[in-house]
């Protein structure tokens, strides 16, 4: 996997705690992407949705947010196979 190229980093416009906490989270989030790379990232974010829709099916009885769930999984996993695909090397 080539990782995407670093363009600039996003500066949430913004106070208070609320503003720290994203940066915070954007940060991780980032150095998760440098490490893995961007496929494998959503290869896990459609992973737990995944997971939590069949959790909420299965103790809540929940179908429709379980349903809201597993269609969110299938949009993330969608998107990873199309970042894999704008990943490939060029022939």
């Amino acid at each position: 996997m080539f990782p995407l190229p670093m363009k600039r980093r996003l500066t949430l416009m913004g106070k208070g705690a609320q503003t720290t906490m994203s940066n915070r989270y954007n940060d991780e989030l980032e150095e998760m992407v440098d490490a893995v790379g961007l496929a494998k990232v959503l290869d896990m974010l459609s992973d737990i949705a995944y997971e939590k829709a069949e959790h909420i099916r299965a103790n809540w009885q929940d179908r429709d947010t379980a349903c809201v769930w597993r269609k969110a999984g299938n949009c993330v996993y969608k998107s990873q196979m199309e970042v894999e695909g704008l990943m490939q090397p060029a022939s």
